[in-house]
């Protein structure tokens, strides 16, 4: 139902100008009634849908598919900061203090990519990739913050 400033004047000048015995329930009870009346007679005519010539034709398909191609780009850096925190865990002469931009790079990315998982179709192989790359990356900025690799 749709109220304009014309019908709520219209409402507060008979309020304000006709001084009634009747209790403001029924005051409120007249005014809706009214007001549902207008309301139905209106919304009695249907209303018809603009035409859809005017609309551009899209090719869905290859915005999926660059999307697509987008997100698998994005997984692969992912993949490839993994990898560079895995080689640098196992190589006993980097120390964590220069682990520790990496780990917060990992930290980013995976507050980056969390939309992105989200927004993948439910059953998508990728959507499990990288929901276990999620899964990974958080597990090891939890147990790097924690300290699980002091010496």
């Amino acid at each position: 139902m749709k109220v304009t400033p014309k019908e709520i004047l219209d409402i507060t000048k008979d309020q304000s100008s006709k001084k009634t015995a009747g209790s403001p329930n029924e005051n409120f009870g007249n005014i809706l009634k009214e007001a549902m009346d207008t309301c139905s007679v209106a919304g009695s005519q249907a209303a018809a849908a603009p035409p859809l010539d005017g609309i551009s034709r899209i090719a869905f398909e290859k915005t999926d598919q660059a999307n697509r191609a987008d997100t698998v780009e994005r997984i692969q850096r992912f993949m490839d900061i993994l990898e560079s925190y895995q080689s640098q865990m196992e190589n006993s002469t980097v120390t964590l203090k220069q682990v520790s931009p990496l780990v917060s790079r990992m930290e980013e990315e995976t507050r980056n990519l969390i939309p992105v998982l989200d927004s993948l179709p439910a059953g998508d192989d990728l959507k499990d990739i990288l929901n276990r790359l999620l899964v990974a990356s958080t597990v090891e900025v939890i147990k790097f913050n924690r300290g699980d690799y002091l010496a």
